[in-house]
């Protein structure tokens, strides 16, 4: 089975128990933009969770810096005022089993809103283009 991760961009957390209101069930890095810098990794109701703070500032740079923080096969960038479905990393991980080529999905539903990127296709500082596959896949 496909490993599976949220990666979640935030600012100002008290702590990673924020993960719970947005009903994420599953391993987790959360990058807290705040006023410190640290790394905690928590094991809490069945999830791996990566909860850094870093003084650093923009979603582009958290998000890259969860990326980089990232260790699964499939990682979804959410977004921190969504709540997600109970079943949504089924969803995900069926998606790519479907369609083993893809290497990117952009999924819209009514209660969440999502981006999965396969960590194979980061590198570095900058996405690459996947020669494979050009088009969106959707859902």
């Amino acid at each position: 089975m496909l490993s599976f991760e949220v990666l979640l961009s935030a600012m100002n957390l008290k702590d990673y128990k924020y993960i719970d209101s947005l009903n994420i069930k599953s391993d987790c890095v959360v990058v807290n933009q705040c006023n410190t810098d640290g790394k905690l990794e928590i094991q809490d109701a069945g999830r791996n969770i990566k909860f850094i703070s870093s003084k650093e500032r923009g979603l582009s740079r958290s998000r890259n810096m969860a990326i980089a923080n990232a260790q699964s096969d499939i990682c979804m960038l959410c977004d921190n005022d969504v709540e997600y479905v109970d079943n949504y990393k089924e969803i995900v991980i069926s998606a790519f089993e479907k369609n083993p080529e893809a290497s990117t999905f952009l999924v819209q539903r009514k209660i969440f809103e999502l981006y999965i990127i396969l960590q194979g296709v980061f590198t570095g500082n900058s996405f690459q283009k996947n020669e494979h596959r050009e088009e969106w896949c959707k859902v």
